[in-house]
């Protein structure tokens, strides 16, 4: 990947966390990844609502006025990646043995929140924490799935 690459998919996470919360937003894509072992679609628009994405329409659909659209025409967009093996809720280091001991689950789950958004800055949209303590990754996963996080 070149810098070019990496600076636009920092750019573009960055704000489309900050305005997918609130608006609508369009991605005219080039090329879209969609469906695993088949060719991509080309010419499509993602169309994104609170932060959601709700359709995947063929073509290029026009902005209404209060929508966003973001040219990706040029590009190739695939869904977010899967990560099925982490340890959200903590890391492997010198002194993780005694933090464990130290810790509190609370602490578990905030420290999780951190690396939640660490992940989703990476491309990844979805994982599955093994081994994590449960209170804090279930807590940490409906606070995801209720928006506070």
């Amino acid at each position: 990947m070149t810098a070019r690459t990496l600076l636009l998919i920092f750019l573009l996470q960055t704000s489309f966390i900050a305005q997918a919360l609130a608006e609508t937003i369009l991605i005219h894509a080039g090329k879209v990844l969609a469906v695993p072992g088949e060719e991509y679609l080309t010419e499509q628009t993602i169309r994104i609502e609170d932060g959601r994405i709700t359709a995947l329409e063929a073509g290029y659909t026009a902005p209404k006025e209060a929508e966003t659209r973001i040219d990706l025409t040029d590009y190739y967009v695939l869904p977010g990646l899967i990560d099925s093996h982490v340890h959200i809720t903590s890391e492997r280091s010198p002194t993780s043995q005694l933090k464990a001991l130290r810790e509190s689950e609370i602490d578990a789950a905030l420290f999780g929140a951190a690396n939640a958004r660490k992940t989703l800055m990476a491309g990844f949209t979805t994982v599955q924490d093994v081994g994590g303590p449960n209170e804090a990754v279930f807590s940490l996963r409906d606070a995801i799935n209720q928006g506070h996080i």
